[in-house]
């Protein structure tokens, strides 16, 4: 399966603009072997979150012995934040839109849970991959997602989900049960609220 990449930033105060304008460069990732594509944007407490996807570790070591160090030099984004932090995941299985529509909508929120320490991981994926609600659909606004388990801590799990907007997620009585549940298998969850930017998606060639 496709290997995830989860990237932090706290950027200073003062330093988003110069950020985005770094973030740029990395669009010339699309012509890296087994990229398959990067999206991210900025979290309710003003973090950049940022996601890669590639195709396996072979290609992810490739990249970060080749041309990530000349590429992070040219982007000059290590000027502009406190800390980064990276995290790598293997992909375990998509979840599936929920759209009327055959050509989806440009979506726009990004919403992403990471649970730690999980006891029961079969369990945990179960619940996560087939929560059953009740109550009728509130809204189409989820566009996919996916739910990927940690590479150097395999009790650890993100799950991401894709919207139209905040608003579609906000009122979606999917969520609610489906994050209740894995957060009572999880000594410790992380949840992060994403506004994406469009600027910094990244398609393959």
């Amino acid at each position: 399966m496709s290997i995830i990449k989860l990237i932090r930033c706290a950027v200073t105060e003062g330093q988003k603009e110069s950020f985005s304008q770094g973030q740029s460069v990395w669009s010339e990732l699309k012509g890296c072997d087994g990229f398959e594509g990067q999206c991210g944007g900025w979290s309710e407490d003003g973090e950049a979150l940022v996601l890669g996807q590639w195709r396996s570790k072979k290609h992810v070591s490739a990249f970060m012995e080749s041309v990530h160090d000349a590429l992070a030099l040219k982007s000059h984004q290590q000027r502009t934040y406190r800390y980064c932090d990276v995290h790598y995941f293997e992909k375990v299985k998509n979840i599936q839109p929920i759209v009327d529509n055959v050509i989806q909508p440009n979506r726009s929120f990004i919403h992403l849970t990471l649970y730690r320490q999980i006891q029961h991981v079969n369990r945990f994926t179960h619940d996560i991959l087939n929560t059953e609600n009740p109550e009728p659909k509130a809204s189409d606004g989820m566009l996919g997602g996916f739910l990927a388990r940690g590479i150097s801590a395999d009790d650890c799990f993100l799950v991401a989900t894709f919207w139209r907007s905040y608003s579609h997620f906000k009122g979606d009585r999917r969520i609610t049960p489906c994050r209740i549940r894995g957060a009572e298998q999880s000594g410790n969850v992380s949840e992060w609220r994403v506004n994406e930017e469009a600027a910094w998606k990244v398609s393959p060639l």
